[in-house]
């Protein structure tokens, strides 16, 4: 049902707490894609603990960034819905039990966004991000009413075809590459809210990739 695609920049801080939250899922149809991008600390040490799960697949390549890492990742992913976390967030358990009830219910859409907390890593102070009119609803929005609220890469999945129809990630594009492709999805095929919080992402994180 899901590919995970994960791309892995020496995230050796922070890559088993997002494994583990892809682990703790109660829906367990999924595969996970880890792109290492050329790291040079012990991340990979420690994806090896969890190497043991067949439903975990490593490639490298040099460091080339986020978007070619992704782009990868997607290009060799066998589900028919791609899943993104980058290796410094993760989920709620029933983050892709929802999605996939939000599919269920809207199998006509292309993207599903979902509500999310902000946590500043140095501080540990945490916001919740979310689109009050939706505020626990699984609905169909235009995305473009408030984009910037309903998207982050960490609480976005995207159906595969739509991707491929896109071309997927701006290789060229050093920041803000996310908002494109989510962007030109939206102009393709609707969007899907889940106004229920169930990603946390962590701001002041070293090597960040966003």
């Amino acid at each position: 049902m899901f590919s995970i695609v994960i791309p892995l920049f020496n995230n050796a801080q922070t890559i088993e707490r997002a494994l583990k939250s892809v682990f703790n899922q109660t829906f367990k149809k999924f595969e996970i894609i880890i792109v290492d991008d050329g790291s040079t600390d012990s991340g990979i040490e420690i994806i090896n603990k969890f190497i043991n799960y067949d439903q975990l697949k490593i490639i490298k390549q040099k460091n080339q960034g986020a978007s070619i890492a992704r782009n990868n990742g997607i290009k060799i992913s066998k589900y028919e819905y791609i899943a993104f976390l980058d290796a410094d967030d993760e989920w709620e358990s029933k983050y892709l039990e929802t999605i996939y009830n939000a599919i269920k219910l809207y199998p006509k859409s292309g993207m599903v966004c979902c509500a999310r907390y902000l946590i500043d890593n140095i501080t540990k102070n945490t916001n919740l991000i979310i689109a009050k009119k939706y505020e626990g609803k699984l609905t169909e929005i235009n995305f473009f009413e408030n984009p910037h609220i309903f998207l982050h890469t960490s609480s976005t999945v995207i159906e595969k075809n739509v991707l491929n129809q896109s071309g997927g990630f701006p290789e060229k594009m050093r920041k803000n590459e996310d908002l494109a492709l989510f962007f030109s999805i939206a102009l393709i095929k609707n969007t899907v809210y889940c106004g229920i919080p169930l990603s946390y992402y962590y701001s002041n994180v070293e090597n960040q990739l966003t």
